[in-house]
């Protein structure tokens, strides 16, 4: 096995093991939280809201600073200071007595998220995996997908106890894991690019960033994260509270986290071979429609007539394509390349956040003034059509700027 193998073999698995514990074990268990702190202290559905609320925004804000940086500096280091500030905010969130605390908490968290995940994360997969990028941006969102599986029962569990042995428990794990596997084994690029950075970004292919940012596709695919993101995220983050509303046990509602991010793992492999088939461009719409249509299987799961099904359906439909934002970097990149990467995924990044700091707050505030889940869900799946109908629309850039395949595919072969 060549050095190049050996090295992509190890890359994937310290990727793998790094989005475990950062998105899997924090965005994934964000709903399991949201009605323990409600009956704790005493929040409406509008003030709890403002916990994935305040960490979406500042992973948001976050993400263009992270994707500058990760075209000027080695990804091994962002993403080590960026584990570390998330444990920072779970350590502060398991001492916090008040809201203000808990709001600042989830600020770092957000923050130390941006900087660990996806945005480094889809840069070291799309450098290293030129040929098979869509299966590699796969893989490395599937271990966040596992630790989705694994940690919500296992934050429900720890709850009963205290939220606060809850957060510690998370803290402990993401400084000493991820920190771990970044520092032995992730490189930003193959060993033959090292020069990297600032020279090698000039031989990459790809657009300049300001021809790629006056484009209608970079525009429409603002849109796109942005309007699934909100649809998306409204439900993702309310599934388990609305769960427990209609008579589910807290641990039953839980495991059915646990069985939509099982399905995620799969759905993001299948997602990454068929964007490798297909492209990514062609594939979206369908996963947004796919998004929609589970939103309103979601309302069916009240106890009455065929509520197994609606249930089944919801769980395993919005489970295979709540990954939807993992095909998004290989659109960018079908369509812009390499050359400002960082960058361009950084401003998505910012928009999808943004998006999913208002998807909940739209559930939460719907909620207060109807005390009900139904016209909140119903706007998510009319989003999530909407989102469908735009990228539908995204077309290839203009032939006198469009991009080989070939030199993207070359730039990790060795």
């Amino acid at each position: 096995m060549s050095r190049i193998e050996t090295g992509r073999r190890w890359i994937l698995l310290a990727l793998f093991g790094t989005l475990f514990c950062t998105l899997g074990s924090i965005v994934n268990t964000i709903p399991i939280f949201i009605t323990p702190l409600m009956k704790h202290f005493g929040w409406s559905h509008t003030e709890a809201s403002a916990v994935p609320m305040a960490y979406a925004l500042t992973m948001g804000f976050s993400a263009p600073a992270v994707g500058w940086m990760l075209d000027r500096i080695e990804a091994r280091v962002v993403m080590t200071c960026g584990a570390i500030v998330l444990a920072s905010g779970l350590f502060v969130a398991g001492a916090a007595h008040c809201f203000a605390a808990i709001f600042l908490a989830h600020l770092l968290i957000g923050a130390g998220s941006a900087a660990s995940s996806i945005v480094p994360g889809s840069l070291v997969a799309a450098n290293w995996f030129g040929d098979r990028r869509g299966f590699a941006i796969g893989v490395t969102i599937a271990g966040g997908s596992l630790g989705g599986v694994i940690m919500p029962p296992v934050v429900d569990r720890l709850l009963q106890s205290s939220i606060g042995a809850a957060y510690f428990t998370l803290a402990i794990m993401v400084l000493a894991v991820p920190t771990t596997l970044i520092l032995a084994f992730i490189r930003s690029r193959p060993p033959q690019d090292a020069p990297a950075a600032g020279a090698h970004r000039g031989a990459l292919a790809g657009m300049d960033l300001n021809p790629s940012l006056r484009t209608r596709q970079f525009r429409i695919l603002i849109a796109v994260q942005v309007l699934a993101s909100i649809g998306m995220f409204g439900t993702f983050f309310y599934m388990v509270p609305f769960l427990i509303q209609s008579a589910y046990a807290s641990a039953n509602a839980a495991l059915a986290m646990s069985f939509i991010n099982a399905a995620a793992g799969i759905g993001l492999l299948l997602m990454g071979s068929l964007c490798d088939r297909f492209t990514g461009r062609r594939v979206m719409p369908f996963l947004a429609i796919q998004l929609g249509l589970s939103s309103l299987l979601l309302m069916g799961a009240r106890a009455g007539s065929g509520w197994m099904l609606f249930l089944a359906g919801f769980l395993l439909l919005f489970g295979l394509v709540v990954g939807f934002a993992s095909i998004v970097p290989v659109v960018l990149v079908e369509l812009f390349g390499l050359k400002h990467f960082g960058t361009l995924s950084g401003l998505l990044g910012m928009a999808s956040s943004a998006a999913m700091a208002m998807g909940p707050m739209i559930v939460g505030v719907i909620f207060d003034a109807t005390g009900s889940y139904t016209a909140a869900f119903e706007l998510s799946a009319m989003l999530c059509f909407v989102a469908a109908a735009l990228a539908f629309a995204l077309t290839p850039i203009a032939p006198e700027q469009a991009l080989s395949a070939q030199p993207l595919r070359a730039l990790s072969r060795d």
